[in-house]
């Protein structure tokens, strides 16, 4: 009991503590005739969830979303109008009201027809004005995607010490063969090392001062050779609705020539990585990499990410993202999820600095963690083996000093633990 004791006290940092959220869960099942089961689920902080349900009715629904177009307010309130009706308005209101610290709101649209319409636009009722406002930016409604997986794969809780950082800058090389526009990738790398600041983090990319060469190949071996919680792409994205195929562009080892890679493929080869190699959290800065219709009704290579793989969380782009917003939100994002560990939060703050651009609601965040955060030193689950390695760590400095009769048996039970860790103890 006081080696654990110990351990946790000298291997763990306490994040910022935010004020709990009550959640809304809205979920939109398969229908028929245009009319849509919705089932709505409030749980406020501390009390019993209440499930209630509704309808929504989708007849002209999508007549009128064409006719406003790119108008990206008037599409979000068409959506709203059609699914704030009734008892799910009111439920989104009595929420509303009672959260003094925000709702996070968890949208899951399961029929299939309804998944490659932009709900990222979704806006709601804000109160007496009668005013409709974009969820995606509301910081008193924290907005994500709530993607259910079926797939096995374990992601166990993780802490501070555990998160590692994969940032790969896939930039084309000028004049390259797709016509695809360079990025100041010094610029772009610095904003990504600037927010994810203590964080161990390897680049890949043909800057100087790179890890190595930003391949498709090269991302599939660091990934099974080391141990990344965090992937942090960028990359040229396209969505090719001819053929249905969503793309991201990588580049070969001397950047001289860009290779497209399909959202198939990329899926397929992350989905052979070892148990444990897969990323908790996934940066997709790459344009259309959640394009609703991508892939067809299985939705763009974020979406997938989720549902095939069971990655906990994504940001990705719903549409065309500028160089100049991908890289004014990178660094307040990570500064914020290194602070409480809140996806869904973190991106409304960055997202607080970009208001003004015309693609401030094209990052989206897909993902299955509900209102748990990426990571947590938390006292409520079992230490990782990097925590275990740093509380050994200080143990071998501070038990000569303070308690030398015990170095013997602390060395014994050194011995004993160490085999079974999956990083060496040092030293």
């Amino acid at each position: 009991m006081f080696l654990t004791l110990f351990l946790i006290k000298h291997s763990r940092r306490v994040l910022v503590r935010m004020t709990p959220m009550n959640s809304l869960e809205i979920e939109i099942k398969s229908g028929q005739n245009g009319r849509y089961p919705v089932t709505i689920s409030y749980r406020p902080v501390g009390d019993f969830e209440v499930a209630r349900g509704g309808e929504l009715v989708w007849e002209g629904v999508e007549r009128e979303l064409r006719q406003v177009g790119d108008d990206r307010q008037a599409y979000g309130e068409v959506l709203g109008r059609a699914l704030f009706q009734d008892v799910i308005r009111d439920t989104w209101m009595q929420a509303r009201r009672d959260s003094e610290g925000g709702v996070r709101v968890l949208l899951n649209v399961e029929a299939p027809e309804l998944k490659g319409f932009q709900w990222e636009r979704l806006c709601a009722p804000s109160g007496g004005s009668g005013a409709w406002r974009h969820l995606h930016t509301d910081q008193r409604a924290v907005f994500s995607w709530y993607l259910p997986s079926a797939n096995e794969r374990r992601f166990p809780p993780i802490g501070r010490m555990d998160l590692g950082a994969l940032v790969v800058l896939a930039n084309p090389p000028a004049d390259n063969q797709a016509g695809l526009a360079r990025v100041d990738g010094e610029a772009t790398i610095a904003a990504a090392r600037r927010g994810l600041g203590e964080i161990p983090t390897t680049v890949l990319a043909h800057v100087e001062g790179a890890d190595g060469v930003p391949t498709v190949d090269n991302v599939l071996r660091h990934l099974s050779e080391g141990r990344y919680t965090i992937l942090h792409l960028i990359a040229h994205g396209y969505h090719n609705e001819e053929k249905g195929k969503s793309y991201i562009y990588f580049v070969d080892e001397t950047g001289e020539r860009v290779e497209p890679v399909t959202a198939t493929t990329i899926i397929e080869r992350f989905d052979n990585l070892a148990g444990g190699k897969l990323p908790y959290f996934i940066f997709l800065c790459t344009c259309d990499s959640a394009k609703g219709e991508g892939e067809g009704a299985l939705g763009g290579i974020g979406q997938r990410l989720v549902r095939e793989l069971g990655v906990p969380a994504v940001v990705a782009m719903t549409e065309q993202i500028s160089v100049a917003t991908a890289e004014v939100l990178t660094t307040p994002f990570y500064e914020q999820l290194r602070a409480h560990g809140e996806v869904d939060r973190a991106l409304v703050a960055g997202l607080a600095g970009v208001m003004g651009a015309g693609d401030v609601l094209v990052p989206a965040v897909f993902g299955r963690l509900g209102e748990r955060p990426l990571f947590s030193d938390s006292l409520e689950r079992p230490l990782t083996d990097k925590e275990i390695v740093a509380g050994l760590a200080r143990m071998k400095t501070l038990v000569p000093e303070r308690a030398p009769i015990l170095w013997t048996d602390f060395v014994g039970a050194v011995q004993k633990v160490q085999p079974t860790l999956g990083v060496g103890t040092g030293g």
